[in-house]
């Protein structure tokens, strides 16, 4: 009855007592205070359930690429928390701070240092594209903050290893020294070689870069498959060298075009390329500009994404195909859909503990465990992705680039060795060919 007529408690109650004269004045004073005590909760219970609780979220994004797709996909998050699909009665706020390098530490340290923000900081804290980029983020949040702070674009392990150590990290990405370990193991089965594989290894001066670098060396180094006959920031030495394989850790694409462009002018064919970034939509102008467009085909890059056709969690519900036509970006990288993965893990979170008390919010983070757009999502211990989610091979084949690895994963055969691509092919391969 409270919650339905809190307002008739108070004359009911009232009239008892003046049919009642023998009740005390000490009974009646107690009486009525608990009337209006009862009246005020049920005041809440009728009109204040209906009230959502506001999850404030924020960081600092960079205006374009890849952290201006972040930004679009958490406005994509927060439409859909205001619609009548999000059950959990909750709605988002978003707050965000341009990104330069320079300021990254104190637009971070704006957003979630109590004594700065007050009463107004961040629940959640949303880091930029790249690692040095969120490195610098992470070091303006306070240590031992709860506050729970979302990497879908950054790997390097630095990150989880020491920057996160006294901060409660929640990454969506594999880590960077984890990149080339599942293509390197697919081309050593593909070259059926009885003797190790020569391996040049490029890098650039970077902690995405250098972590790529150190965790595809330790994989060579344990598997004793392969032998690094070559290790430089630059193509020239790997092209002197002329090693069965070149892996390149360089997340420059122009770098990255330019290098290949010189191995395409050489007469040294190695029997395949892996290299990040090296056939992503965005690298395709870089291809362009240096007019090695031709030498992206065949080229393998590791990524973070299957995009199968389908999976989805059972709170926000997204698939890539929904997620791509809602977004309405043209091409979704893997990076966007990282950042989908992280609101949707902070939306199963939610469903775990009151939105009401966003401070107890990482906790439920730790236990996350669910299947999403962006593949399988729980937690190491050091706030990493879990390595159940394998980093995928993709290569360029004509106008698309499906995966060739692992196996259980791919949707095309792997070509192999490099040469068997007629852009690759050399011209006295060609007219023997004729």
């Amino acid at each position: 009855i409270c919650c339905f007529k809190p307002v008739l408690l108070r004359p009911w109650l009232q009239r008892y007592l003046a049919a009642n004269k023998s009740i005390s004045s000490q009974m009646h004073r107690v009486s009525l205070a608990a009337c209006l005590l009862l009246s005020a909760c049920c005041l809440y219970c009728a009109h204040g359930k209906d009230k959502k609780a506001i999850i404030k979220v924020g960081g600092v994004l960079q205006s374009t690429g890849h952290g201006a797709n972040a930004k679009k996909v958490f406005e994509l998050w927060k439409k859909w928390a205001a619609s009548a699909d999000n059950k959990l009665g909750f709605e988002v706020d978003l707050k965000w701070e341009d990104f330069t390098k320079e300021k990254a530490t104190e637009a971070a340290k704006k957003l979630t240092d109590k004594t700065v923000c007050k009463e107004d900081c961040v629940d959640v804290f949303v880091c930029p594209y790249g690692s040095a980029g969120t490195l610098a983020a992470i070091k303006g949040i306070p240590e031992k903050s709860t506050i729970p702070i979302l990497i879908w674009g950054a790997a390097a392990s630095q990150i989880f290893d020491e920057a996160c150590k006294d901060r409660k990290c929640f990454g969506t990405l594999t880590k960077a020294s984890e990149y080339f370990g599942g293509g390197l193991s697919g081309l050593k089965d593909a070259a059926a070689s009885s003797k190790p594989l020569s391996v040049g290894l490029i890098m650039k001066k970077d902690p995405f870069a250098e972590d790529v670098a150190r965790g595809a060396k330790e994989y060579m180094e344990e598997d004793k498959g392969f032998t690094i006959v070559e290790e430089a920031s630059s193509f020239e030495g790997a092209i002197e060298e002329k090693p069965d394989l070149v892996l390149v850790a360089n997340n420059n694409g122009k770098e990255v075009a330019e290098g290949v462009l010189l191995i395409g002018k050489s007469t040294y064919r190695p029997k395949a390329i892996l290299a990040v970034n090296s056939i992503t939509n965005k690298s395709i102008t870089s291809f362009q500009e240096a007019k090695a467009l031709q030498f992206q085909e065949c080229l393998l890059m590791p990524s973070q994404w299957a995009a199968k056709p389908g999976m989805k969690d059972d709170i926000v519900g997204w698939t890539p195909e929904t997620f791509t036509r809602d977004l309405d970006i043209g091409f979704v990288t893997y990076q966007a859909a990282s950042a989908a993965g992280s609101a949707i893990a902070v939306t199963h979170a939610l469903q775990k503990w009151s939105p009401e008390h966003p401070e107890h919010l990482w906790k439920a983070l730790k236990h996350v465990d669910i299947t999403t757009l962006f593949g399988k999502i729980k937690y190491s211990e050091d706030g990493s992705i879990s390595k159940e989610k394998p980093v995928y091979t993709r290569q360029k084949q004509e106008m698309s680039n499906p995966i060739v690895f692992p196996e259980d994963a791919k949707t095309a055969d792997l070509k192999f060795p490099l040469t068997t691509c007629d852009t690759w092919k050399l011209k006295t391969e060609k007219l023997r060919l004729i």
